[in-house]
């Protein structure tokens, strides 16, 4: 393994991934899911961390999660078995793409899951389609 020379926040990876930074969190809080050294704690205070990955790391959870979604029946054993919170198991869930990717509106705002559809229905009857950004990596055949 080459010397770390540094690492990125699990919000940060969120961000690059164009995951939801609580599934991620939610993931690495059990150090036995990526490879041994992946996941770094930065203390910034007496009780306070943050969770930062290195590059191999960002690297084995985008495999991981792109692996888990190659089926809806896949990614819900995933999700399942790699994700100990209940509510946000369920939210994830709720969107069929198994995904909690942010959709940017533009001044409409971000939306997550079921109120990104509804939100986006709207918007569309309402006529304002032509400032939409939809961001995303996948193609559309991919779950």
């Amino acid at each position: 393994m080459a010397t770390v020379t540094y690492v990125r926040t699990i919000k940060f990876v969120a961000e690059i991934l164009e995951e939801d930074p609580e599934l991620l969190q939610a993931i690495v809080s059990n150090d036995d899911n990526l490879s041994y050294g992946s996941i770094i704690s930065v203390y910034t205070g007496d009780d306070e961390s943050v969770t930062a990955l290195t590059d191999d790391g960002m690297d084995e959870l985008e495999q991981m999660l792109k692996d888990a979604r190659r089926t809806s029946q896949e990614w819900n054993d995933f999700l399942d078995s790699f994700v100990d919170d209940e509510l946000l198991v369920a939210r994830t869930k709720q969107n069929r793409r198994g995904s909690n990717r942010a959709v940017t509106l533009g001044a409409q705002g971000t939306f997550r899951g079921q109120a990104r559809q509804q939100s986006i229905a709207q918007i569309i009857q309402r006529g304002t389609m032509a400032q939409t950004v939809i961001a995303a990596r996948r193609p559309a055949g991919d779950l």
